[in-house]
């Protein structure tokens, strides 16, 4: 079920900030843990090279970023030379939107024997991502199909004969079309690729030239549009993108084997949240206390797994959207008690608050005993719990006494103030059941496209000679306009007042559905008989006398 979201605006994009891409490809000689420093979520994807999943941590790095005042690519590279690299400082890594694509760009840094890390959204990283070889491609190819074959998780979608069997019938066929590099298959038909070599060649070439916000100058129109939703959980057979779309990589997380827990036996049957929720807080203290769960360390999920008086069992996932710092709120865990409400409620049949449950029309099964266990965290070594903690005390997230001997200069005020407002925004919607969505104003001349949901990761820019006009059209303008126009049924009675503007669809939407025709939208004021203040148009080219309501003045 889809919940509405909570919206703000945003009024301005962090300058000095660079883009953080969604996931990693990385190899590594130590033990798989060391990679949980940048994000809990990692796959193995073959030998010595594994996946890392950077949307769930890129908010925490962000602000960390913020507070030692440099890029968060440069805390990216400290972790990963803290961590991964060989006493030699050597490492390598390939940062992309997508899991493929990661893996395309660290299998060709390995082909060319490239140390570091390399970004595809950046000029090098694209000038790589082109040249590809075939024997890079088909040798990625063909993990892929070892990993499709080993987690099973498209056992009844993949046959590993078949698409090896087609890999071959393709290399002869790229041969014969002299196509001398992966890229080529950029500018074939996706549906021509799917119906001659089947359905995995075609995800394989989709996710490789598929389109991202700061790579669309180098990919066909075949690639879908980003789709922006209203969740960023994961699943964990299909893997998520940073707006919860779908992007159907087989994705497997690694998980270790022991995690930090504590367990409860109830001294007797709990069925209300007001008995509940004091005995978790004090269980999650316990947790904090535990030695291998250390202080500045931050936890993404939990698990919660009740038993009930008939001895079966529910596990309940308590998720947060950015990494939480349980240890910052001991003795009072009023965001984890409030996700676990949250989850607790979705969990059962009816809410748990609901008056129907609490009159006994839709009883609770006696809790008896419970464990709780931490299912994701970020696992910081001890010289990164060093490096980062100095802004992270024990009671809140910068110290006092370190905020005052920064404050002495406008620019470290104005630093400060906006990691406050980072903080406060990620604490916020940590504790809310739905997202915060933020929203930017876009130079359009369209009511409805003259705002949009705000993209970290999306440039936008408009042609600097049109901005007077179209800022002297917002004047007359209201505040309140809707997504969609609506009909006004009944103009009977209303005065229709001056006329602000003249505007027409865009006509290249109507092509893409041949029964839209564009309209010619003349907008007035209008006032209701009941004295409201309308927005309006009619379609001019038509001269239609039948008016449709865009926006509200008053």
């Amino acid at each position: 079920m889809n919940t509405p979201n909570i919206t703000t605006f945003q009024s301005a994009v962090n300058s000095h900030e660079e883009r953080l891409p969604n996931y990693m490809a990385v190899s590594l000689e130590r033990e798989p843990d060391s990679l949980m420093a940048l994000s809990p979520r990692i796959m193995h994807w073959h030998d010595n090279v594994w996946l890392v999943d950077l949307q769930v941590s890129a908010s925490y790095w962000r602000v960390q970023a913020l507070q030692q005042d440099c890029d968060v690519m440069d805390i990216v590279r400290s972790i990963l030379t803290h961590t991964i690299a060989s006493d030699e400082g050597f490492y390598r890594a390939a940062l992309a939107d997508h899991p493929w694509q990661a893996i395309l760009l660290f299998e060709a840094m390995e082909h060319r024997s490239l140390a570091g890390l390399l970004k595809l959204e950046a000029p090098f990283g694209a000038s790589v991502y082109r040249e590809i070889s075939w024997a890079t491609w088909w040798s990625s190819s063909l993990n892929f199909a070892k990993h499709c074959e080993l987690t099973q998780l498209e056992k009844r979608k993949f046959n590993g004969g078949q698409f090896r069997s087609r890999c071959s019938q393709m290399q002869k066929a790229m041969k014969r079309l002299g196509i001398k590099t992966p890229w080529g298959l950029s500018e074939m038909d996706p549906m021509q690729i799917k119906r001659r070599f089947g359905k995995a060649m075609h995800d394989l070439c989709q996710w490789s030239f598929r389109k991202s916000d700061n790579f669309s100058n180098h990919v066909n129109d075949h690639v879908n549009d980003h789709i922006l939703a209203n969740n960023c959980f994961h699943g964990f057979a299909l893997q998520r993108n940073l707006f919860g779309q779908e992007c159907d990589f087989p994705w497997v997380t690694f998980t270790s084997p022991e995690q930090p827990k504590v367990s409860r036996h109830l001294d007797f049957p709990l069925t209300e949240w007001e008995q509940i929720s004091p005995i978790l807080c004090s269980d999650l203290d316990r947790l904090c206390n535990l030695d291998e769960f250390r202080v500045g360390e931050r936890i993404v999920s939990l698990e919660w797994r009740i038993v009930f008086q008939d001895l079966s069992y529910l596990v309940i996932p308590i998720k947060f959207r950015h990494p939480h710092s349980l240890h910052n709120e001991m003795t009072r865990h009023c965001t984890a008690l409030l996700q676990a409400l949250y989850a607790f409620e979705s969990s059962l049949r009816g809410s748990p608050l609901d008056k129907a449950r609490l009159d006994e029309l839709i009883p609770i099964e006696p809790i008896v005993s419970w464990a709780v266990s931490i299912s994701e965290r970020l696992v910081l070594p001890d010289q990164l719990v060093n490096l980062f903690a100095d802004s992270q005390g024990a009671t809140g997230e910068t110290g006092e006494a370190g905020q005052a001997g920064q404050a002495g200069s406008a620019s470290n005020t104005r630093l400060l103030s906006l990691i406050a407002k980072e903080k406060e925004l990620l604490e916020i919607e940590n504790r809310l059941p739905v997202i915060l969505e933020s929203y930017e104003l876009r130079h359009d001349t369209l009511p409805e496209d003259s705002y949009a949901v705000f993209n970290r990761k999306e440039s936008y820019e408009v042609e600097t000679k049109v901005v007077p006009t179209l800022a002297a059209q917002a004047q007359n303008r209201p505040l309140f306009i809707y997504r969609e126009p609506l009909a006004l049924d009944d103009a009977r009675n209303s005065v229709l007042g001056a006329f602000t503007e003249r505007t027409l669809d865009k006509w290249w939407r109507s092509n893409e559905d041949s029964k839209k025709r564009p309209l010619q939208r003349d907008y007035y004021r209008m006032i209701t008989k009941e004295q409201k203040a309308l927005w309006v148009f009619r379609d001019n080219a038509k001269h239609s006398e039948s008016f449709y309501i865009h926006g509200i003045f008053a």
